[in-house]
């Protein structure tokens, strides 16, 4: 039996990866789109949370998601739909001005410390493709290696197949990273005004209060309280019922 070639290994994988999604179509998406430019923004979102629900996830989808429950007032909502496309796209410009805009609705908002430039470039390049995407492309030059080691791909010298080992093996490496950043369930949005004490108890004095449409980090967790840290690094203990968690896909937003 004569060996599978290398364009039928990429074909098989391609078709493996892009399965989940035939069958999608256009037609909720264009609805969607036409009842938000017609002002219709829960008949818009009832979709769009439609669709998170059956498993479709975007930075798109998030941000206009995010876009009709800002023009609904609903800042809790409308900051978990931004911070859910920035997951996806650290580095875009629009979804980060949208945050900051919708951030000057908080009454009292925290002035956030802005991140190091290289934590923003670094999850810009895990998160430039979907962590399968990575595996996919890993997956590939890792075969390329051992075809080229089996002596099958005579058009690669054996002296390059280290050097594509590596580079397959970093690539694997980049959807592992890619999964864990933009599937972490680290980060939340305050849904409701809470107080943020310095114990995990209600006897704990109030340290300050927190406005719906606050960004956390969960640090730590002791029954049904989180230690959780602002953006501008003050951190304290809030009970679990007044966060939005961020995750990404499956889940709607409300």
């Amino acid at each position: 039996m004569k060996s599978m070639s290398l364009h039928r290994i990429f074909c098989f994988w391609t078709m493996f990866i892009l399965l989940p999604s035939i069958g999608y179509t256009a037609s909720d998406p264009a609805e969607a789109e036409r009842l938000f430019l017609a002002g219709q923004y829960e008949e818009a979102l009832q979709i769009w949370n439609k669709m998170v629900v059956e498993g479709h996830s975007s930075a798109g989808l998030y941000y206009n998601m995010g876009l009709a429950e800002s023009r609904l007032h609903h800042t809790a909502r409308a900051m978990l739909g931004f911070e859910r496309a920035l997951r996806l796209r650290p580095l875009d410009q629009n979804i980060r001005n949208s945050i900051s805009e919708e951030r000057k609705g908080i009454a009292g908002a925290t002035v956030p410390v802005e991140p190091f430039f290289l934590s923003t470039w670094y999850k810009g390049l895990v998160t430039l493709v979907r962590p399968a995407v990575w595996a996919m492309m890993g997956l590939i030059v890792l075969m390329i290696v051992v075809f080229a080691y089996t002596g099958r791909a005579a058009f690669l010298s054996r002296k390059y197949v280290l050097v594509l080992a590596t580079a397959g093996g970093i690539i694997l490496g980049l959807a592992g990273l890619s999964y864990h950043e933009i599937y972490r369930n680290d980060e939340a949005i305050i849904g409701e005004t809470c107080a943020l004490r310095p114990a995990p108890t209600e006897d704990s004095p109030v340290t300050r209060s927190l406005s719906a449409g606050e960004k956390v980090v969960i640090t730590d967790q002791l029954g049904e309280w989180r230690r959780v840290r602002l953006v501008n690094l003050d951190e304290g203990w809030i009970p679990v019922g007044c966060q939005l968690p961020i995750t990404v896909g499956g889940r709607s937003l409300n």
